[in-house]
């Protein structure tokens, strides 16, 4: 899980230091795509898919999953990632649980208790804070990019 984690949050970066002038749509097609055979191959070695019925309930599944779920999100982190850096648009991910209660609330009939309700305001006010102006404060010692940048582009950064 660690690994993923790191691994996510990397390519992100580097998404956003190398790849900022390519279009959205040609980066989430070149991830869905070299995704494609790696998962494949996984599949029939491990998953065994022959074994399974097919139904039109599980071809839905798997295309509302590959459609949505992957096409979809990643044409849209791929446009917030050409507007937003890459911390930014790394934190829509913790939204994620959320859009998963209001679908399970809205189609699913799942209750909703006052435990649910609580994590999903501290999720929304954690990314809601480290997007607001009071989360640009000095870290570790360290001026942050606003506050090093001079006001003006002619005027010089420190003292003369």
């Amino acid at each position: 899980m660690a690994l993923a984690s790191l691994s996510y949050a990397s390519a992100t970066v580097y998404a956003r230091r190398h790849l900022r002038q390519l279009r959205p749509m040609v980066l989430a097609l070149g991830q869905v795509g070299l995704a494609l055979p790696i998962v494949t191959v996984l599949t029939l070695t491990i998953d065994r898919p022959w074994t399974v019925p097919l139904t039109r309930d599980a071809i839905a599944a798997v295309a509302w999953l590959g459609i949505l779920g992957s096409g979809l999100a990643y044409l849209i982190s791929f446009g917030l990632l050409a507007r937003w850096d890459a911390t930014r648009t790394s934190l829509v991910t913790y939204l994620l649980p959320i859009v998963g209660i209001v679908l399970g609330v809205t189609f699913l009939a799942e209750p909703l208790d006052t435990r649910i309700l609580l994590g999903a305001a501290l999720i929304t006010g954690g990314v809601g804070l480290v997007n607001s102006r009071r989360g640009s404060r000095r870290l570790f010692g360290r001026a942050g990019r606003r506050a090093s940048m001079p006001a003006d582009p002619a005027s010089p950064v420190g003292p003369p």
